[in-house]
């Protein structure tokens, strides 16, 4: 659950170091919900041998950690603010980045 918007990049990062960790489990992305006060589900399909509660834990600490080695590099790379990091986070907060960034990816 993303209530405060997602940094579609990072999530990216997280969620494919993730499938790295669990490699020998098949874990992906079901569905992106938009909830009615605004907050983004994003339902993963796990393997109900997988131990959820530490998977979310894992993710939820890979994300935080990717979020903040970004702010780092922007912050020293590109000598920006903490102004200009919230604007490049509301930007790819945007669920069309979402669409393009796949895009990108496809192989087709």
């Amino acid at each position: 659950m993303f209530a405060d918007g997602i940094d579609w990049q990072t999530f990216a990062i997280a969620f494919q170091d993730l499938q790295i960790k669990y490699g020998d489990s098949e874990i992906s992305i079901q569905a992106l919900e938009i909830q009615e006060d605004g907050t983004l589900a994003i339902r993963i399909y796990v393997p109900s041998e997988t131990d959820r509660s530490e998977l979310l834990e894992r993710f939820e600490r890979d994300y935080q950690a990717a979020i903040s080695a970004l702010d780092k590099q922007y912050r020293s790379k590109f000598n920006v603010g903490d102004e200009q990091i919230c604007q490049y986070r509301q930007h790819s907060t945007d669920l069309l980045e979402l669409v393009n960034w796949a895009r990108k990816r496809s192989p087709f």
